[in-house]
């Protein structure tokens, strides 16, 4: 009788075991979910204002400091200070400093060189009023609009 007893508590222990096993693995899924969500929540509650709403790199202190390429047609000359007509971003003041990198066709260029008509891809700090502070000035810049094989519309 002894054996009998041993041979039916056997798979009740092991149920018993398996049924812990996995209420401990769920259990613990959903404490490490719920507890994901709320850190996730204060992090994006943490961090949300360092962006501007309207998707603009913020400004002050940690801010990148280069953004995004300007592309447009030179309108104006002054001095250093040059207006160039974007289809993108409409009118942008380009302000150039002694040591802003020119080029045109990968040499080295001026200031000087830079005529009414030309086509200039500008990247810079961008100011507060959205002027650019120019750090890279390419002029007629090629711009390669192909696309890579396999990619279709």
């Amino acid at each position: 009788m002894n054996q009998d007893k041993k041979n039916t508590f056997l798979p009740l222990i092991i149920a018993g075991m398996i049924i812990v096993i996995f209420s401990s693995f769920f259990g613990g899924m959903y404490y490490g979910k719920s507890n994901a969500s709320q850190a996730g929540d204060k992090t994006f509650q943490n961090s949300k204002n360092n962006f501007q709403r309207n998707g603009n790199m913020p400004t002050g202190p940690g801010r990148m400091q280069v953004d995004r390429p300007v592309i447009g047609e030179v309108t104006t000359i002054s001095g250093k200070m040059i207006t160039i007509n974007s289809q993108n971003d409409g009118s942008k003041t380009v302000s150039m400093a002694d040591n802003t990198n020119i080029t045109n066709n990968g040499a080295d260029a001026t200031l000087g060189d830079i005529k009414v008509g030309d086509t200039l891809m500008v990247t810079g700090q961008v100011n507060t009023d959205g002027s650019v502070k120019a750090q890279m000035v390419r002029i007629n810049p090629t711009i390669n609009t192909t696309r890579s094989p396999g990619i279709s519309q």
